[in-house]
């Protein structure tokens, strides 16, 4: 999975992730973006912490709360 993004959209998206992810977080996001390979630590490190936390976020429920809760 080869994922193209503008620069602009990338220092933006960079921004808010750091504010979720630790440094070393967002580095294995993005290499996983970018179809590099992990190795044996970083898969389990992945799939173990990074992997539940976006699915957290993607959770359309969560969407909806941080929706409300920011819009008050």
């Amino acid at each position: 999975m080869d994922f193209q993004i503008d620069q602009d959209v990338k220092v933006a998206t960079e921004k808010h992730m750091k504010i979720l992810f630790s440094d070393k977080q967002v580095e294995l996001i993005w290499k996983r973006l970018n179809g590099e390979s992990f190795n044996k630590t970083e898969r389990e490190y992945y799939s173990r912490v990074i992997k539940k936390k976006l699915t957290a976020i993607a959770s359309a429920q969560l969407h909806h709360i941080a929706a409300l809760l920011t819009k008050q």
